[in-house]
């Protein structure tokens, strides 16, 4: 049977140092690079792509101090593979040095018909599901993670 959902995914994490400024420029030196390894990973599908430096920034929550991603994945353990190795793992090990502690989920990950793609406004109620009510179907994390709705 063919996969009819697929994994929205998005971060949220409260920058520590405006975007452009010296504190910034080792993590701003490496998203590229990064980004690129996404989108050759196996089961990566998209990625709403901004040009943080470019005035392109994604406002969240009616804030812009939040550097936001956004992906669609094949399926769980595809984007786990991607998140916790490589290069993407070493700049995550050093998060603190770029972005504020948030005790709040800064990941959620939802199912979505394939072939559709995820909002801002939709990773903005996801957040909401689970910082309220903890994981569910609706909005989950690696450490607690549900099947896509067809089993």
């Amino acid at each position: 049977m063919a996969r009819r959902f697929v994994l929205a995914q998005s971060n949220l994490a409260e920058l520590r140092y405006p975007l452009g400024s010296p504190e910034m420029e080792e993590f701003e030196a490496q998203l590229d690079a990064v980004n690129q390894l996404a989108d050759r990973s196996p089961g990566f599908i998209w990625r709403q792509e901004f040009d943080y430096g470019g005035g392109d920034r994604p406002t969240v929550f009616g804030r812009d101090d939040y550097l936001f991603t956004l992906s669609v994945w094949a399926d769980v353990d595809s984007l786990y593979d991607f998140t916790y190795s490589g290069q993407h793992m070493e700049m995550f090990r050093q998060r603190s040095k770029w972005f504020l502690p948030d005790p709040r989920p800064t990941t959620v990950l939802w199912w979505i018909p394939k072939g559709t793609l995820p909002t801002v406004n939709e990773a903005e109620e996801r957040f909401l599901k689970i910082r309220s009510s903890g994981p569910s179907q609706e909005a989950f994390g690696f450490g607690r993670r549900f099947p896509p709705p067809e089993g």
